[in-house]
């Protein structure tokens, strides 16, 4: 049977953010103990978290999660950009839902988080796709490049590097955290309850405890932490832990008709050293101001051919070169990555049904609302006359024939812990600190108060080490 252990931060979840966090603490000379459900076996990375979803049926679902070392990472497309500065704006369309601090505030860290990456410099290529679209000053539109790695970045080796300051770090696989005890009124969490794979039960003390484990599990520990101080679950008093869940939604959702006489370097990519850029487009900020919308981005792919609208368009350019109308355009499939206006039903919430540690079970209540399908067709709209006025072509959106290709629900699991400066529509402070407590942190995309369009992966990064450095002052 396992002791109880005593550390000085206590992280539970290996992935990006735990992991930075703890090679980072460590070299400052802490001891740190990282707690994994999984272990190194790349084979056996799933374990039962789900009971139910709510959804429309014909959406997709590719619930991606990945218990082993290096977490969600061993599952990412290699895909990276900031979030943008509009991301982070007040905005009374959502309900002025925003992020504590602005863009710049971030800037020191998304440059250490992409050290981290080995990222090239996105500004020494943006001009190879201009020639794709003359850009006016009075347009509103813009380009949007982003990097994607040749061979993604895993954090499942990132604390095997030899370094002396790791030995300060014990990590524990096979380690299932059942949930968080607060002894009396004391504003501090005391330990953490672990089971092992042989099911026995240990603690963990520490002075500080960091949740890195994902937006479901994360929220999931927190709900089932129970008792007089946080009846509804631990730094759930305001009702906001699991709620304003989104992923990213996404999809082939369209169709890009583009003029042949056009250079339209958007369907291509730009390769560089162990990676290459691809281009896509965003409304600029004054217009998503302007007309109320959230921050979408399409990019352009070649076409499948047994997509129904690919059919349509091949049967009507048979039709036209019969009565001798020359087709003078290229297809191409419009994908979109989406963003979401923060809703607090779509939401996490415990099962009755519980897993083989005895933990609840998730369920998972999400919509695609009126409101959202509205901001995606304003969106196509504004991009679909800019391409007529400018002799582009057409892009064409069908949402409701193509909800068979939407896919709702994947890997990018956002806002379940919100931060914000207001407790009553959030979880944490501006650092990750759980309002109403003085040690327990969260860490990861599930503090993102709203989510853009952009791959969370460096967002993480940056938020990581910002806390970090948060933690080594706080210890002062």
């Amino acid at each position: 049977m396992n002791k109880d252990l005593n550390t000085y931060f206590c992280i539970i979840g290996s992935g990006p953010a735990g992991s930075i966090l703890a090679k980072n603490l460590a070299k400052k000379g802490f001891k740190v103990i990282i707690v994994e459900a999984g272990n190194l076996d790349t084979k056996n990375i799933k374990q039962p978290f789900l009971d139910k979803i709510n959804i429309d049926k014909d959406y997709q679902v590719k619930l991606n999660s990945s218990y082993q070392m290096g977490g969600a990472s061993n599952l990412w497309s290699g895909k990276m950009h900031s979030l943008d500065e509009i991301d982070f704006i007040k905005r009374s369309h959502i309900h002025n839902f925003t992020w504590p601090f602005n863009k710049i505030k971030l800037a020191y860290y998304y440059k250490k988080a992409a050290k981290i990456f080995s990222l090239p410099d996105n500004d020494k290529f943006k001009n190879f796709f201009l020639p794709s679209i003359k850009i006016k000053k009075d347009t509103n539109i813009s380009i949007k490049q982003m990097y994607t790695s040749n061979k993604p970045y895993s954090f499942k080796n990132f604390l095997k590097i030899k370094d002396n300051s790791l030995k300060n770090i014990k990590v524990l696989t096979d380690s299932k955290v059942i949930s968080l005890s607060q002894e009396g009124k004391s504003k501090k969490i005391s330990h953490i309850n672990v089971k092992d794979k042989r099911l026995n039960n240990f603690k963990i003390n520490a002075k500080f405890f960091i949740l890195a484990c994902g937006g479901i599990e994360i929220p999931r520990i927190m709900l089932n932490s129970k008792n007089k101080n946080f009846p509804n679950g631990i730094g759930n008093q305001n009702g906001n832990v699991g709620k304003y869940f989104s992923t990213h939604p996404k999809g082939n959702l369209g169709v890009a008709k583009i003029n042949k006489e056009i250079n339209f370097n958007l369907t291509k990519n730009k390769n560089v050293s162990k990676g290459f850029f691809r281009g896509g487009i965003v409304l600029q900020s004054k217009t998503l101001i302007k007309n109320k919308l959230v921050n979408h981005f399409v990019e352009f792919y070649p076409y499948s051919e047994n997509n129904f609208m690919f059919k349509g368009f091949q049967r009507l350019k048979k039709i036209k070169s019969l009565i001798g109308f020359k087709e003078d355009y290229n297809y191409f499939h419009a994908r979109y990555q989406l963003d979401q206006i923060p809703n607090k039903k779509n939401k996490i919430f415990l099962s009755k049904k519980k897993d083989k540690y005895g933990v609840p079970l998730v369920n998972i209540n999400w919509k695609f609302t009126k409101a959202d399908q509205k901001s995606l067709t304003k969106f196509n709209t504004h991009i679909n006359s800019f391409f007529k006025n400018e002799n582009i072509g057409n892009l064409y959106l069908n949402f409701k024939k193509n909800k068979k290709e939407f896919i709702a629900l994947h890997s990018h699991f956002m806002g379940t812990t919100r931060m914000g400066k207001n407790p009553k529509n959030s979880v944490t402070n501006h650092y990750g600190k759980v309002h109403g407590l003085k040690n327990l942190f969260i860490s990861g995309p599930s503090l993102f108060p709203t989510y853009g369009n952009s791959n969370p992966m460096l967002t993480i990064a940056a938020l990581a080490l910002r806390q970090c450095d948060y933690l080594l002052k706080t210890d002062k």
